[in-house]
């Protein structure tokens, strides 16, 4: 019964039970943003952009916001979306991309 609780979507993103009560610390319907960080060095945009986009298709494009500097090799990533579930599908997707390193993370906070 306690996983049964414990586990309820609504509680999906930092969801507990603490002393028999449920708790979630941030509502899932304003996580709409995922953060990459500890981008490998010699990762460039366009190659980021790329396999981002892989990852996602055909379901969501990526386009990075690099302006002309399509060869700057970003440390970090802020990836939007419409809503949580969109996020949701999209984290799922991209906690199977290999960016190279074990240091790249992926993380709904900064």
């Amino acid at each position: 019964k306690g996983y049964k609780v414990a586990s309820d979507a609504h509680l999906s993103i930092f969801g507990l039970v603490l002393r028999r009560h449920l708790v979630r610390s941030i509502q899932a319907s304003t996580m709409t943003t995922l953060f990459i960080e500890n981008i490998p060095p010699r990762f460039f945009s366009l190659d980021l952009e790329y396999k981002l986009s892989r990852a996602l298709h055909p379901d969501i494009y990526v386009c990075l916001d690099v302006g002309q500097n399509d060869y700057s090799e970003p440390k970090s990533c802020e990836i939007m979306f419409p809503s949580f579930e969109v996020a949701f599908h999209a984290f799922q997707k991209l906690q199977q991309v290999d960016m190279g390193s074990d240091d790249c993370v992926m993380n709904w906070i900064k």
